[in-house]
């Protein structure tokens, strides 16, 4: 039987997994829900959030991990909630709407002082 690679990253490496799969997610939950607590494990660069998944990039590989550590079997609004770390996705073009936060300047204020 034979295993699946790890993706490659376009420069020949392996895919850094700087990013969240969040999945099980309410119809409730917005952006700025999933930037507030995210940003307790680092900072948050980008969040697509279609139906009930949501894909959060991180800064880097260690806060990805970190989030998916924490955040395995937890719950939000109610909901048992999955989450796995995945390579950094392709950027893509996403719909604008008027709760989407600025997550690349986004740190939740109890934490700035513990990522500089």
């Amino acid at each position: 039987m034979m295993s699946a690679s790890p993706p490659l990253a376009r420069n020949g490496g392996l895919a850094a997994k700087t990013a969240v799969r969040i999945s099980g997610l309410t119809t409730n939950i917005r952006r700025t829900h999933l930037a507030d607590i995210l940003a307790w494990y680092g900072r948050v660069l980008h969040i697509d959030l279609r139906n009930d998944e949501a894909v959060v990039q991180m800064e880097t590989e260690e806060q990805a991990a970190k989030a998916t550590l924490y955040l395995t079997g937890g719950q939000i609004d109610g909901h048992y909630i999955r989450i796995t770390s995945i390579p950094t996705p392709d950027p893509t073009p996403t719909r604008q709407s008027s709760d989407q936060v600025r997550p690349s300047r986004f740190v939740h204020p109890d934490r700035q002082a513990h990522l500089r």
